[in-house]
């Protein structure tokens, strides 16, 4: 199961999602694959130090203007490209697709993890 965690830079509790990632590894097994956007702060910089922790699959997506790396899904040619603000949008986009379910079971699997969790 690909499971996306995404968020701000500026969130802080990484309790809450080394909780999360434990649950769902509880769930999944190892069949889970945590996909993430590829920042190194915030929510996306705790998925990924957290699945690497646990030592469960993760994958990501940085923006194209960012530097490959052994976990980006894309090849390393889509990388080092010029900055431009819809490189954000398109990763998201990419994350979206890439974990299981596409789009819609996607944000409704988001939002009820999210209630469950986050609020």
């Amino acid at each position: 199961m690909k499971i996306g965690i995404v968020g701000s830079r500026e969130y802080e509790n990484k309790l809450k999602i080394k909780e999360f990632i434990f649950e769902l590894r509880q769930k999944f097994g190892d069949e889970l694959v945590i996909v993430s956007g590829g920042q190194k702060e915030g929510a996306d910089g705790y998925a990924k130090k957290t699945a690497l922790g646990f030592d469960i699959k993760y994958a990501e997506f940085p923006p194209v203007h960012y530097q490959y790396n052994q976990h980006c899904v894309l090849k390393r040619g889509r990388y080092g490209k010029k900055y431009y603000v819809g490189n954000f949008f398109a990763r998201n986009k990419q994350i979206a697709e890439y974990s299981d379910g596409g789009r819609f079971h996607t944000r409704r699997s988001c939002i009820k993890w999210y209630k469950a969790y986050f609020k």
